[in-house]
């Protein structure tokens, strides 16, 4: 079934409870952004807007959500921005907020006549998001002009106008509040606010504006649309193109999650409250509920059947009104399900009593010793340790404990008394516990035990409870040993490392060799050529210019060939 729908730049998108996707829908339009429900008929209303003129639409859901039928509700205007619808079910009025020439309409959806100004605001008052409440005739409204914000409140028919919440001169409460939802279960408001930067919060009051309260504060979040359901609160995000959801009692410190991620933008979001069945009972509703069955059922009733009119595709079990347009039950607030045929408290609490509540939900009272939202945690399972015997005295679990341990969950060994009785048996069984450990040698010249002490703050150095300390200090002392030698094994590879990479290269070895021709020895007469060689090791001439050394007798043999070999090369090279 139908519970949220969702609009982006280019569809409607329809998700069941379970935010699985069902269907989608008006593919043909383009930039849609706004969208509310006419339960009573099954229709919902979306804008479209296309530059600075906007459009609002009907769509007709059918009983199979595949076909749907569009039309055009508002015809084109110059100069208009519409951020938000609401839908008044008893006088069947469309309502909307026009940011840009800062009015709230009205318009009869059934007449098709001009839209009627409500409230025509002046330059210091942006309206952005609106709601509902049709049980006190109301309509709540945003006024997201940074510069004077604030939440306020007007009646139906455009009367008793009044600000319910703004800043304050020494405390700043709000920046750019922009969506904004009336819960009927829980008797309050719900709103998104874009702070500066990229924060954004979401902040909830009592109807009249008072105890407000933060539900979640955060950053990287642009919000939009949002609604409500019993338990969540749910908003659609620009900036990560999905929907969130934080639960109404949350608090400062609570993280909100992602629900769905959208394909496109996500803009508009509703939820399909099912008010004529969840709010027949509520003493505040059930006057606008009754009007609104009565206003269906006589126009059904005044319907004269033809040949061409189909009949009543379903019936309606346990007292449910059937909706002729829509070809739906209204089911009294103890029923659920296409036909009423599902009691609402059927399986519901598992160890309890069920009863429904005003707004049509179950509620269990439980049998003592259990809890739970069903009734479906036992109180006593797990509550005792060793042994222990779990009972209920005054609604509240109580351990009877075992001889040998004693606590309330009884987890507190009685060590005197265990080490009586396992000396007296030495195969006496203590679970997981050694007592041969715990309560050391027995004395075969006693009948009785060592005199042992219960351990506690003062005394934890017993005996029976050293071995416990040494393993701790065992295990403490090899740990640290392996790590300081790791350590060390560590720093000395780090060091031996570093010191290879920055230790210079061996030298190079050159030798220099001076070359005289016709030079006559022991004589001052001048020399006419000579020539100096500089000529590097042949050992060094490898890709690693790494030096090499040759034995002392081979470098001793070598020395003269050397010079004969570079002197006759030498010779033709000279003249």
């Amino acid at each position: 079934m139908l519970k949220f729908a969702v609009t982006t730049n280019e569809q409607i998108t329809f998700f069941d409870s379970n935010w699985n996707q069902t269907t989608s829908a008006a593919h043909q339009f383009h930039d849609l952004s706004a969208i509310t429900f006419d339960e009573t008929e099954g229709t919902l209303f979306f804008t479209t807007q296309s530059g600075n003129t906007g459009n609002i639409f009907s769509l007709k859901l059918s009983n199979d959500a595949y076909t749907h039928q569009v039309d055009q509700i508002l015809q084109k205007t110059d100069g208009e921005q519409i951020e938000a619808l609401a839908f008044d079910l008893l006088e069947r009025e469309l309502y909307w907020a026009d940011s840009q020439k800062k009015v709230i309409y009205q318009a009869s959806v059934d007449a098709m006549a001009d839209p009627k100004i409500l409230i025509q605001f002046k330059n210091d008052r942006i309206p952005r998001g609106i709601a509902i409440d049709p049980c006190r005739r109301n309509i709540y409204y945003t006024n997201s002009n940074h510069s004077n914000p604030s939440i306020e409140r007007v009646s139906l028919d455009g009367s008793h106008q009044e600000i319910l919440i703004r800043n304050k001169e020494d405390e700043k409460i709000l920046f750019m509040p922009v969506g904004i939802a009336v819960d009927q279960f829980s008797k309050r408001i719900y709103w998104v606010d874009n702070l500066e930067g990229n924060h954004f919060v979401v902040e909830s009051a009592a109807l009249d504006g008072t105890d407000r309260r933060t539900l979640v504060r955060d950053v990287e979040n642009n919000p939009y649309g949002i609604t409500v359901d019993r338990d969540n609160v749910y908003w659609t995000d620009h900036t990560h193109q999905a929907v969130w959801k934080i639960a109404k009692n949350a608090t400062i410190g609570y993280r909100p999650e992602i629900v769905r991620n959208i394909s496109d933008i996500p803009l508009g979001i509703i939820f399909r409250n099912n008010l004529l069945s969840t709010q027949a009972n509520n003493p505040e509703c059930m006057h606008i509920v009754d009007k609104v069955k009565e206003a269906i059922l006589t126009e059904n009733s005044s319907h004269k059947p033809s040949s061409t009119t189909p009949k009543p595709q379903i019936y309606c079990f346990n007292n449910g009104d059937l909706n002729p347009k829509t070809n739906t039950c209204i089911c009294p607030k103890e029923f659920s399900g296409l036909r009423c045929e599902l009691p609402i408290c059927h399986n519901y609490c598992l160890q309890g009593i069920c009863s429904v509540t005003s707004t049509g939900y179950a509620k269990c009272k439980c049998d003592d010793g259990f809890a739970g939202e069903r009734c479906e945690i036992d109180l006593c399972q797990g509550f005792c340790l060793n042994g222990g015997h779990c009972e209920l005295e005054q609604g509240e679990p109580v351990c009877h404990c075992t001889s040998l341990f004693k606590g309330r969950h009884c987890d507190s060994m009685m060590v005197a008394k265990m080490c009586e009785a396992f000396c007296e048996n030495t195969v006496y069984d203590a679970g997981d516990h050694d007592l041969s450990k715990i309560c050391g040698d027995c004395n075969p010249n006693s009948n009785s035990t060592a005199e042992l002490r219960e351990p506690t703050a003062n005394n934890f150095d017993d005996r029976s409870y050293q071995y416990q300390c040494n393993d701790s200090l065992y295990r403490t002392i090899i740990i640290a040993c392996v790590g300081v030698t790791a350590s060390l094994v560590l720093i000395f590879l780090i060091v031996k490392s570093m010191r290879r990479m920055y230790q210079p290269l061996r030298p190079k070895i050159k030798k220099t060799f001076v070359v005289t021709k016709n030079v006559t020895p022991l004589t001052c007469r001048p020399t006419t050529e000579q020539c100096e060689i500089t000529i590097e090791d042949c050992c060094n001439m490898n890709i690693c210019d790494t030096p090499c050394f040759d034995p002392k007798t081979l470098q001793r043999e070598a020395r003269k060939e050397d010079k004969k070999n570079l002197l006759s090369n030498m010779d033709g090279e000279l003249y």
